[in-house]
Protein backbone atom coordinates (compact mmCIF):
# COMPACT_ATOMS: atom_id res chain seq x y z
CA UNK A 1 0.00 0.00 0.00
CA UNK A 2 1.53 3.42 -1.16
CA UNK A 3 2.41 5.97 1.82
CA UNK A 4 2.87 9.74 1.37
CA UNK A 5 6.34 9.08 1.80
CA UNK A 6 6.00 7.23 -1.74
CA UNK A 7 3.52 10.10 -3.06
CA UNK A 8 6.29 12.41 -2.28
CA UNK A 9 8.88 10.63 -4.11
CA UNK A 10 6.60 10.63 -6.82
CA UNK A 11 5.79 13.92 -6.98
CA UNK A 12 9.72 14.85 -6.40
CA UNK A 13 8.53 17.62 -3.67
CA UNK A 14 8.95 17.90 0.00
CA UNK A 15 7.05 15.25 2.51
CA UNK A 16 5.51 18.43 3.62
CA UNK A 17 4.23 20.01 0.46
CA UNK A 18 2.30 16.55 0.41
CA UNK A 19 1.07 16.35 3.60
CA UNK A 20 -0.20 20.04 3.26
CA UNK A 21 -2.41 19.37 0.72
CA UNK A 22 -3.64 16.32 1.68
CA UNK A 23 -4.46 18.18 4.99
CA UNK A 24 -6.39 20.47 3.18
CA UNK A 25 -3.99 23.36 3.37
CA UNK A 26 -3.02 25.60 0.56
CA UNK A 27 -0.48 24.51 -2.22
CA UNK A 28 0.89 25.87 -5.38
CA UNK A 29 -1.81 25.07 -8.33
CA UNK A 30 0.98 23.30 -10.16
CA UNK A 31 1.91 21.38 -7.06
CA UNK A 32 -1.86 20.61 -6.49
CA UNK A 33 -1.94 18.73 -9.86
CA UNK A 34 1.26 16.98 -9.58
CA UNK A 35 -0.03 15.38 -5.87
CA UNK A 36 -3.39 14.52 -6.85
CA UNK A 37 -2.01 12.90 -10.35
CA UNK A 38 0.29 10.67 -8.42
CA UNK A 39 -1.81 9.83 -5.80
CA UNK A 40 -4.60 8.72 -8.06
CA UNK A 41 -1.44 7.12 -10.36
CA UNK A 42 0.21 4.93 -6.57
CA UNK A 43 -3.54 4.40 -5.32
CA UNK A 44 -2.87 6.08 -2.29
CA UNK A 45 -5.49 6.24 0.68
CA UNK A 46 -4.75 8.50 3.83
CA UNK A 47 -5.44 6.49 7.06
CA UNK A 48 -8.60 8.57 7.82
CA UNK A 49 -9.09 7.50 11.60
CA UNK A 50 -5.57 8.02 12.39
CA UNK A 51 -5.30 11.36 10.55
CA UNK A 52 -9.28 12.12 12.48
CA UNK A 53 -7.43 11.61 16.12
CA UNK A 54 -4.03 13.59 15.22
CA UNK A 55 -5.54 16.56 14.26
CA UNK A 56 -9.24 16.81 16.10
CA UNK A 57 -10.71 16.61 12.81
CA UNK A 58 -13.23 14.63 10.77
CA UNK A 59 -12.40 15.69 7.45
CA UNK A 60 -16.22 16.08 6.85
CA UNK A 61 -17.77 19.26 5.77
CA UNK A 62 -21.21 20.83 6.23
CA UNK A 63 -23.29 22.17 3.26
CA UNK A 64 -26.96 23.51 3.71
CA UNK A 65 -28.60 24.47 0.90
CA UNK A 66 -31.99 25.46 0.16
CA UNK A 67 -33.03 22.11 -1.87
CA UNK A 68 -30.97 20.55 -5.27
CA UNK A 69 -34.13 20.55 -7.76
CA UNK A 70 -32.95 24.01 -8.35
CA UNK A 71 -29.94 23.31 -11.43
CA UNK A 72 -28.12 25.84 -9.75
CA UNK A 73 -27.55 24.64 -6.28
CA UNK A 74 -27.68 21.29 -7.39
CA UNK A 75 -24.32 21.93 -9.55
CA UNK A 76 -22.80 23.79 -6.91
CA UNK A 77 -23.10 20.97 -4.80
CA UNK A 78 -21.59 18.80 -6.96
CA UNK A 79 -18.56 21.65 -7.54
CA UNK A 80 -17.92 21.70 -3.92
CA UNK A 81 -17.88 17.95 -3.27
CA UNK A 82 -15.33 17.50 -6.54
CA UNK A 83 -13.54 20.40 -4.39
CA UNK A 84 -13.34 18.57 -1.03
CA UNK A 85 -12.75 15.11 -2.52
CA UNK A 86 -9.69 16.42 -4.41
CA UNK A 87 -8.01 17.49 -1.06
CA UNK A 88 -9.29 14.31 0.80
CA UNK A 89 -12.86 15.26 2.27
CA UNK A 90 -16.01 14.16 2.45
CA UNK A 91 -19.33 15.76 2.75
CA UNK A 92 -22.60 15.50 4.62
CA UNK A 93 -25.42 17.43 2.51
CA UNK A 94 -28.79 18.76 4.48
CA UNK A 95 -31.22 20.52 2.24
CA UNK A 96 -33.01 22.76 4.09
CA UNK A 97 -35.81 24.23 1.96
CA UNK A 98 -36.84 20.02 2.09
CA UNK A 99 -37.03 20.04 6.39
CA UNK A 100 -38.95 23.52 5.58
CA UNK A 101 -41.12 21.84 3.40
CA UNK A 102 -41.97 18.81 6.25
CA UNK A 103 -42.54 21.82 8.63
CA UNK A 104 -44.79 24.01 6.91
CA UNK A 105 -46.71 21.64 4.08
CA UNK A 106 -46.18 24.66 1.66
CA UNK A 107 -43.93 27.41 0.51
CA UNK A 108 -45.79 30.10 -0.64
CA UNK A 109 -45.77 33.07 1.49
CA UNK A 110 -43.02 35.07 2.93
CA UNK A 111 -44.88 34.93 6.23
CA UNK A 112 -44.35 31.67 6.27
CA UNK A 113 -40.90 31.31 5.35
CA UNK A 114 -40.09 33.74 8.47
CA UNK A 115 -41.89 31.56 10.85
CA UNK A 116 -40.30 28.72 10.05
CA UNK A 117 -36.86 29.09 8.31
CA UNK A 118 -35.00 29.23 11.71
CA UNK A 119 -36.80 26.36 13.02
CA UNK A 120 -35.49 23.94 9.85
CA UNK A 121 -31.95 25.83 9.38
CA UNK A 122 -31.61 25.24 13.49
CA UNK A 123 -32.30 21.61 12.61
CA UNK A 124 -30.15 21.29 9.66
CA UNK A 125 -27.05 23.04 12.06
CA UNK A 126 -27.93 20.97 14.81
CA UNK A 127 -27.32 17.81 12.89
CA UNK A 128 -23.76 18.91 11.64
CA UNK A 129 -22.99 19.77 14.64
CA UNK A 130 -23.56 16.36 16.22
CA UNK A 131 -21.13 15.33 13.71
CA UNK A 132 -18.73 17.19 14.54
CA UNK A 133 -17.67 18.26 10.62
CA UNK A 134 -14.52 20.78 10.40
CA UNK A 135 -16.60 23.72 8.98
CA UNK A 136 -19.77 24.88 6.94
CA UNK A 137 -20.72 26.23 3.88
CA UNK A 138 -24.48 27.48 3.57
CA UNK A 139 -26.59 29.25 1.61
CA UNK A 140 -29.12 30.80 4.18
CA UNK A 141 -32.98 30.59 3.80
CA UNK A 142 -34.03 34.12 4.59
CA UNK A 143 -31.99 36.85 6.53
CA UNK A 144 -32.10 35.37 10.22
CA UNK A 145 -29.21 34.19 11.52
CA UNK A 146 -30.09 31.81 14.75
CA UNK A 147 -28.50 28.77 13.02
CA UNK A 148 -25.46 30.56 12.12
CA UNK A 149 -24.83 32.03 15.64
CA UNK A 150 -25.17 28.50 16.91
CA UNK A 151 -22.24 26.98 14.79
CA UNK A 152 -20.77 29.73 15.87
CA UNK A 153 -20.91 28.69 19.32
CA UNK A 154 -19.16 25.57 18.84
CA UNK A 155 -16.47 27.44 17.25
CA UNK A 156 -16.89 25.83 13.54
CA UNK A 157 -16.20 27.93 10.38
CA UNK A 158 -18.96 29.17 8.36
CA UNK A 159 -18.65 30.76 4.89
CA UNK A 160 -21.72 31.90 3.22
CA UNK A 161 -22.69 31.55 -0.46
CA UNK A 162 -24.56 33.67 -2.34
CA UNK A 163 -26.26 35.71 0.59
CA UNK A 164 -25.84 37.89 3.69
CA UNK A 165 -27.41 38.15 7.20
CA UNK A 166 -26.75 41.73 8.50
CA UNK A 167 -26.62 40.58 11.95
CA UNK A 168 -24.14 38.25 11.51
CA UNK A 169 -20.68 38.87 10.52
CA UNK A 170 -19.00 36.18 8.42
CA UNK A 171 -16.98 35.35 5.28
CA UNK A 172 -19.00 35.41 2.27
CA UNK A 173 -18.72 34.50 -1.47
CA UNK A 174 -21.38 36.23 -3.64
CA UNK A 175 -22.69 36.79 -6.66
CA UNK A 176 -22.26 40.46 -7.77
CA UNK A 177 -26.67 40.72 -8.68
CA UNK A 178 -26.30 44.38 -8.50
CA UNK A 179 -24.07 45.16 -11.29
CA UNK A 180 -25.80 41.77 -12.86
CA UNK A 181 -29.26 43.09 -13.13
CA UNK A 182 -27.96 46.56 -13.66
CA UNK A 183 -25.73 45.29 -16.89
CA UNK A 184 -28.84 43.00 -17.77
CA UNK A 185 -31.54 46.44 -17.35
CA UNK A 186 -28.67 48.57 -19.38
CA UNK A 187 -28.42 45.97 -22.48
CA UNK A 188 -32.33 46.34 -22.78
CA UNK A 189 -32.11 49.88 -22.73
CA UNK A 190 -29.83 49.84 -25.26
CA UNK A 191 -32.32 48.24 -27.54
CA UNK A 192 -34.40 50.68 -26.77
CA UNK A 193 -36.55 49.25 -23.57
CA UNK A 194 -38.21 51.65 -21.58
CA UNK A 195 -40.98 49.91 -19.89
CA UNK A 196 -39.10 47.12 -18.58
CA UNK A 197 -40.85 45.03 -15.08
CA UNK A 198 -38.89 42.55 -13.01
CA UNK A 199 -40.41 40.18 -11.20
CA UNK A 200 -38.14 38.28 -8.03
CA UNK A 201 -38.77 35.22 -5.79
CA UNK A 202 -39.00 37.29 -2.55
CA UNK A 203 -39.02 41.03 -0.96
CA UNK A 204 -37.17 38.87 1.82
CA UNK A 205 -34.49 37.09 -0.62
CA UNK A 206 -30.87 38.88 -0.49
CA UNK A 207 -30.27 38.15 -4.37
CA UNK A 208 -33.97 39.92 -5.11
CA UNK A 209 -33.28 42.82 -3.37
CA UNK A 210 -29.95 43.41 -4.57
CA UNK A 211 -31.08 42.42 -8.37
CA UNK A 212 -33.50 44.96 -7.78
CA UNK A 213 -30.69 47.70 -6.55
CA UNK A 214 -29.13 47.59 -9.47
CA UNK A 215 -32.40 47.55 -11.98
CA UNK A 216 -33.47 51.19 -10.17
CA UNK A 217 -29.89 52.00 -10.16
CA UNK A 218 -29.87 51.64 -14.15
CA UNK A 219 -33.16 53.09 -14.73
CA UNK A 220 -32.49 56.25 -12.57
CA UNK A 221 -29.07 56.71 -14.86
CA UNK A 222 -30.64 56.37 -17.91
CA UNK A 223 -33.44 59.41 -16.80
CA UNK A 224 -35.92 56.26 -16.69
CA UNK A 225 -39.17 56.53 -13.94
CA UNK A 226 -38.69 53.56 -11.57
CA UNK A 227 -42.76 52.61 -11.88
CA UNK A 228 -43.69 50.52 -8.82
CA UNK A 229 -46.32 48.36 -10.93
CA UNK A 230 -43.69 46.91 -13.15
CA UNK A 231 -41.96 44.93 -9.82
CA UNK A 232 -43.57 41.81 -8.75
CA UNK A 233 -42.33 38.66 -6.55
CA UNK A 234 -43.47 35.23 -7.18
CA UNK A 235 -43.16 34.14 -3.80
CA UNK A 236 -40.44 31.65 -5.60
CA UNK A 237 -43.38 28.78 -6.51
CA UNK A 238 -44.47 28.69 -10.12
CA UNK A 239 -48.26 29.44 -9.35
CA UNK A 240 -46.75 32.83 -7.26
CA UNK A 241 -44.84 33.25 -10.84
CA UNK A 242 -47.92 33.01 -12.98
CA UNK A 243 -49.98 35.66 -10.49
CA UNK A 244 -46.80 37.94 -10.68
CA UNK A 245 -46.44 38.46 -14.34
CA UNK A 246 -50.68 38.45 -14.76
CA UNK A 247 -50.33 41.85 -12.18
CA UNK A 248 -47.82 43.28 -14.56
CA UNK A 249 -49.48 42.60 -17.88
CA UNK A 250 -53.18 43.42 -16.56
CA UNK A 251 -52.13 46.55 -14.65
CA UNK A 252 -49.66 48.28 -16.65
CA UNK A 253 -49.39 50.14 -19.86
CA UNK A 254 -47.44 47.98 -22.25
CA UNK A 255 -44.59 46.07 -21.31
CA UNK A 256 -41.80 45.60 -23.72
CA UNK A 257 -38.89 43.97 -21.43
CA UNK A 258 -39.27 41.37 -18.39
CA UNK A 259 -36.44 40.29 -16.47
CA UNK A 260 -37.03 37.31 -14.36
CA UNK A 261 -35.54 35.68 -11.32
CA UNK A 262 -35.04 31.87 -10.64
CA UNK A 263 -36.12 28.86 -12.43
CA UNK A 264 -39.66 28.40 -11.02
CA UNK A 265 -40.26 32.22 -11.30
CA UNK A 266 -39.08 31.44 -15.14
CA UNK A 267 -41.14 28.42 -15.55
CA UNK A 268 -44.44 30.02 -14.26
CA UNK A 269 -43.89 33.55 -16.06
CA UNK A 270 -43.45 31.68 -19.49
CA UNK A 271 -46.60 29.80 -18.77
CA UNK A 272 -48.65 32.83 -18.54
CA UNK A 273 -47.05 33.85 -21.26
CA UNK A 274 -47.99 31.38 -23.26
CA UNK A 275 -52.08 31.38 -21.97
CA UNK A 276 -51.77 34.67 -23.30
CA UNK A 277 -50.35 34.13 -26.73
CA UNK A 278 -46.98 36.24 -25.66
CA UNK A 279 -44.22 35.27 -27.98
CA UNK A 280 -40.53 35.73 -26.12
CA UNK A 281 -38.56 37.47 -28.54
CA UNK A 282 -40.96 38.69 -30.89
CA UNK A 283 -44.43 40.45 -28.49
CA UNK A 284 -41.75 40.80 -25.22
CA UNK A 285 -38.13 40.70 -24.66
CA UNK A 286 -36.78 38.67 -21.80
CA UNK A 287 -33.97 38.15 -19.50
CA UNK A 288 -33.63 35.47 -16.86
CA UNK A 289 -31.43 35.05 -13.67
CA UNK A 290 -30.71 31.10 -12.23
CA UNK A 291 -31.97 29.44 -15.01
CA UNK A 292 -28.77 27.37 -16.02
CA UNK A 293 -31.00 24.34 -17.02
CA UNK A 294 -33.92 25.94 -18.87
CA UNK A 295 -33.51 25.05 -21.94
CA UNK A 296 -36.33 23.51 -23.74
CA UNK A 297 -39.03 25.44 -21.79
CA UNK A 298 -39.52 28.18 -24.22
CA UNK A 299 -39.10 27.72 -28.30
CA UNK A 300 -36.61 29.75 -28.02
CA UNK A 301 -33.08 30.01 -25.80
CA UNK A 302 -34.03 32.57 -23.07
CA UNK A 303 -31.17 35.50 -22.27
CA UNK A 304 -29.56 35.09 -19.00
CA UNK A 305 -27.00 36.47 -16.38
CA UNK A 306 -24.64 33.60 -15.89
CA UNK A 307 -23.27 33.56 -12.79
CA UNK A 308 -19.79 31.49 -12.74
CA UNK A 309 -20.73 28.34 -10.32
CA UNK A 310 -17.54 26.38 -10.52
CA UNK A 311 -15.70 29.29 -9.51
CA UNK A 312 -17.79 30.72 -6.66
CA UNK A 313 -17.64 27.28 -5.00
CA UNK A 314 -14.14 26.46 -5.91
CA UNK A 315 -13.76 30.17 -3.90
CA UNK A 316 -15.98 29.16 -1.18
CA UNK A 317 -14.36 26.18 -0.37
CA UNK A 318 -10.46 27.82 -0.09
CA UNK A 319 -11.92 30.35 1.73
CA UNK A 320 -13.31 27.55 4.51
CA UNK A 321 -9.95 25.80 4.26
CA UNK A 322 -8.06 29.03 5.35
CA UNK A 323 -10.33 29.30 8.18
CA UNK A 324 -9.77 25.49 8.87
CA UNK A 325 -6.12 26.23 8.94
CA UNK A 326 -6.53 28.99 11.49
CA UNK A 327 -5.47 31.71 8.40
CA UNK A 328 -8.45 34.18 10.00
CA UNK A 329 -6.01 37.12 8.83
CA UNK A 330 -8.44 39.00 6.95
CA UNK A 331 -11.81 37.86 8.35
CA UNK A 332 -14.36 38.69 7.60
CA UNK A 333 -14.03 38.62 3.69
CA UNK A 334 -16.62 38.87 1.27
CA UNK A 335 -15.63 37.85 -2.10
CA UNK A 336 -17.94 39.10 -4.99
CA UNK A 337 -17.67 37.18 -8.32
CA UNK A 338 -18.66 38.76 -11.46
CA UNK A 339 -21.41 37.43 -13.82
CA UNK A 340 -21.41 37.64 -17.80
CA UNK A 341 -24.79 38.43 -20.10
CA UNK A 342 -25.84 36.07 -22.53
CA UNK A 343 -28.20 37.43 -25.17
CA UNK A 344 -29.89 35.27 -26.83
CA UNK A 345 -32.79 35.72 -29.53
CA UNK A 346 -35.63 36.14 -26.57
CA UNK A 347 -34.06 39.81 -26.35
CA UNK A 348 -35.14 42.27 -29.75
CA UNK A 349 -34.26 45.91 -30.58
CA UNK A 350 -37.61 47.90 -30.81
Amino acid sequence: MATIKDVARETGLSLSTVSKYINGLPVREKNRVIIKEAIDRLGFKPNVIASALKSCRTKLIGVILPGIANSVYAKLLSVISAELAGIGYGVIFCDSLCAFEKISGEINADEKISQNNNRTEDMCAEFLIERKVDGILTIPLGAESSHLKKIRQYKIPCVLINRKCEDFISDTVIIDNINASYSATERLIEYGHRNIAIIGESENDFSTSERLKGYRRALEDYDIKVRPEFIEYSGGTVEGAKKAYVRIHEGTEHMSAIMICGERTMTGAIFAMYQRNKKIGEDVSVIGFDISEMSGLSDIEISESVQPIEETGRRAVELLMRRINGDNSDFPLSIRMKTKIILTDSVIRI
